[in-house]
């Protein structure tokens, strides 16, 4: 993720992770770089979006991996 952002534009990086998760249904990598690149963004629906998806590919993904995200001034 962050090679694209440095050396490519944003709208290459989204076409890539698309792709990636059209190519791997089943794999949770791309939602989780899609779910940071929403992060990032301060897209909150997207990254609730992405992490309901994750938890359907995954059931054990608390498991596997710790996210702590803290909000302030909402």
């Amino acid at each position: 993720m962050l090679y694209f952002l440095l050396n490519y534009n944003e709208k290459r990086l989204i076409k890539e992770i698309n792709k990636f998760i059209k190519d791997y249904p089943v794999d949770y990598r791309g939602l989780v770089v899609d779910a940071l690149f929403s992060f990032k963004n301060n897209n909150l629906k997207k990254i609730l979006d992405d992490l309901i998806s994750i938890r359907s590919i995954l059931p054990d993904y608390k498991k596997r991996w710790s996210l702590e995200i803290v909000l302030n001034d909402i």
